[in-house]
């Protein structure tokens, strides 16, 4: 069994939030936009119905930030 650096470590692990810091505040843009600030004010199965395109944006973006997230 093998120990590993920490530089080895450090890539097993992926990234950290200020890699995708801005890809994620591009997606809370994008809601704020579209739904207003008071969204918990509607279900969210109503923003969905509002807005289908705004909310797959939304969802593509937290997808996308998720795997800058892991790859790195």
């Amino acid at each position: 069994m093998k120990e590993l650096t920490v530089s080895e470590i450090q890539e097993v692990s992926g990234g950290d939030i200020s890699d995708t810091a801005e890809i994620f505040s591009y997606g809370i843009g994008l809601g704020a936009t579209m739904f207003g600030t008071k969204v918990g004010t509607i279900g969210v199965a109503a923003a969905f119905v509002a807005a289908p395109l705004a909310s797959m944006a939304m969802l593509g973006i937290a997808f996308y930030a998720g795997y800058r997230l892991l790859g790195k």
